[in-house]
């Protein structure tokens, strides 16, 4: 439920700080994801935002996490990757993807 996705954000965050969170200019970066988050935030409901983006995140933070912690960095890229596209996805910008493609498709055809 929303409390088990609370708590595995939070429990990700925590695993990031301890893991993962460098120094750069004297600023701690931020888990994967809090940007796709704060959009989710501000375009959807509360209820569509725990119910649909906060899980994605979730689960990304998860894989990513445990891929850090085996030292397998190019798995723990390819999540945040496919994590991403899930998010748009979820957002139904997988299909704008589409409809833009076709019509390079078109317009390739014309030319």
């Amino acid at each position: 439920g929303t409390t088990a996705t609370w708590a595995g954000l939070a429990f990700g965050s925590i695993l990031f700080w301890a893991k993962e969170g460098v120094r750069f200019n004297s600023r701690l970066f931020k888990p994967s994801g809090n940007l796709l988050l704060s959009m989710a935030e501000f375009l959807y409901s509360s209820k569509t935002y725990q119910r649909v983006f906060l899980p994605i995140i979730s689960d990304m933070r998860e894989e990513y996490f445990e891929a850090l912690s085996q030292n397998r960095i190019w798995k723990a890229r390819w999540v945040r990757v496919r994590g991403t596209w899930s998010f748009f996805a979820a957002m139904g910008l997988d299909r704008a993807f589409v409809f833009v493609s076709f019509f390079v498709k078109v317009w390739k055809s014309v030319n």
